[in-house]
């Protein structure tokens, strides 16, 4: 019984983590999961979700067709 529910405990985890993460969008319809950092009105700086101890990434503002943020806004 122990072992079930720890399993259901991670289970429940990896889903919150999975979730909470924001998501891009490119016009040429590449889907990046990751969080990003700065937005400004030439371009997006954002660091992968797997691997965010890695490099900041950046995208040029009009290459992104959209993001969703963690909160679920737009």
């Amino acid at each position: 019984m122990k072992k079930i529910l720890f399993i259901i405990v991670l289970a429940l985890a990896y889903c919150a983590t999975a979730n909470a993460q924001d998501h891009i969008v490119t016009r040429s319809g590449e889907e990046i999961n990751g969080k990003v950092l700065e937005v400004s009105s030439d371009f997006i700086r954002y660091k992968r979700a797997d691997n965010p101890n890695g490099p900041v990434y950046v995208l040029d503002i009009d290459s992104i067709r959209s993001i969703q943020y963690e909160n679920g806004t737009f």
